[in-house]
């Protein structure tokens, strides 16, 4: 009869409940569009053209769990393009020429333009280097001729750019922690001004301040606010930091000094419960699906939790909002799958409980796959088979020239 005991109880009921509750919901959205798809408009790819670069352990790894995944398909015919390669068209004949995974040897495809809704392009782990002109040209091409592609070139460069994608976000008011981007010049401003004068004016002061929403004087006014930099292509956890206000300056500078032509995205750093969430969501003309969750927890004393640097992985279980948040990211992104990194927080000042740290058009698969237990490319791949359509060749992304 301890009352303390008794609301222990329906506490822990209540968390179950909600658990169980979610669980059913992400089900639900799933199933809900399975009959949305008409009989006429149903696809079945029958080849899939997988485009990677070599060299790395990653672009290894994500190539082997897509080799080891697409096993299962008999039916479908597999081509693998590595590095660069050169293409032209001649009637309705698209060939394509490439490199072998070891780059020896110079191989060749045919694409017959007429099989455009049975044929499938997949992009992943593209070096830096591919991502140009040329690949932009060749998608459009694709596109063009209605073929789909997982995920278009120039949005994943959207995706890969964390300032481009930022102010994606924030043109439709998806929740985020407060942003601002740094150049260099904005630094060298500040080093050219009489320390006595500037305030109001220093450019540099007054965008970290309005991050938080304060008014600063001087740099002391900041002190004891902390920031997050994130360099704009970093990934796996590499090129972001955290530092409070008294130490963003010299940071900056040294960063600066070493690279002058850098472009750091800076934002205010959010009180965080116990590390972040991963979202993987597959976005078809049927409706958004679920295909993968997971929560990733703080490396020790790091502020960072990616799986690639050691962070432990268990699955979750997402609130109607995380769901949502994760289904407007990715509508917003215009990708057709994409992973969402959603932070938990300590309310903040508007009301949020989450925010979104960013979206993913090339997510790693090995953490994943452990929590599902199986290859996360079968999982991935059996939902797009199950429920694309010729509506996802036909559609048009129109986000792609918001910015």
């Amino acid at each position: 009869n301890d009352p303390f005991t008794i609301a222990y109880v329906f506490e822990t009921i209540s968390k179950k409940n909600k658990k169980q509750k979610a669980n059913d919901q992400i089900k639900q959205i799933n199933e809900a569009s399975k009959d949305k798809i008409n009989n006429k408009n149903k696809i079945n790819i029958k080849k899939i053209i997988f485009i990677s670069s070599t060299g790395g352990d990653l672009c290894e790894s994500e190539t082997k769990f897509f080799k080891d995944a697409i096993k299962k398909y008999n039916n479908i015919e597999i081509t693998y393009i590595f590095n660069f390669f050169t293409y032209f068209l001649e009637d309705d004949e698209l060939t394509i020429t490439y490199y072998d995974q070891d780059q020896k040897d110079m191989n060749s495809c045919i694409i017959n333009m007429n099989e455009n809704f049975q044929t499938l392009f997949m992009y992943k782990s593209i070096h830096p280097d591919m991502w140009n002109e040329y690949l932009y040209k060749f998608s459009e091409l694709l596109e063009k001729n209605f073929f789909l592609q997982i995920n278009p070139p120039h949005l994943s460069r959207i995706a890969n750019d964390k300032f481009l994608s930022t102010e994606l976000l924030d043109k439709y008011h998806i929740q985020q922690p407060k942003y601002c981007l740094i150049e260099k010049i904005e630094i060298d401003m500040h080093r050219n001004e009489d320390p006595k004068k500037f305030g109001a004016n220093n450019i540099l002061l007054n965008k970290l301040a309005k991050i938080y929403d304060i008014k600063a004087e001087k740099f002391s006014d900041i002190f004891d606010y902390e920031y997050v930099i994130k360099t704009l292509n970093g990934s796996h956890g590499i090129g972001v930091m955290v530092c409070t206000g008294k130490q963003i300056l010299g940071i900056l500078q040294t960063l600066y000094y070493l690279d002058p032509t850098l472009k750091l995205l800076v934002q205010a750093k959010e009180k965080t419960i116990d590390g972040d969430l991963r979202v993987h969501v597959l976005t078809l003309a049927s409706g958004q699906y679920i295909v993968a969750k997971m929560k990733r927890k703080k490396i020790g004393g790091d502020f960072r939790s990616n799986y690639s640097l050691g962070a432990d992985i268990e699955d979750v279980e997402l609130t109607q909002e995380q769901i949502q948040l994760a289904f407007n990211v990715a509508k917003v992104s215009g990708l057709t799958w994409c992973a969402v990194d959603i932070m938990p927080i300590k309310e903040n000042e508007q009301g949020y409980e989450n925010v979104i740290i960013e979206y993913n058009q090339n997510p790693g698969v090995e953490g994943i796959s452990k929590i599902l237990h199986k290859n996360f490319f079968n999982v991935l791949l059996d939902l797009l088979f199950k429920h694309v359509s010729k509506d996802d060749f036909t559609k048009t992304n129109n986000i792609t020239y918001i910015l």
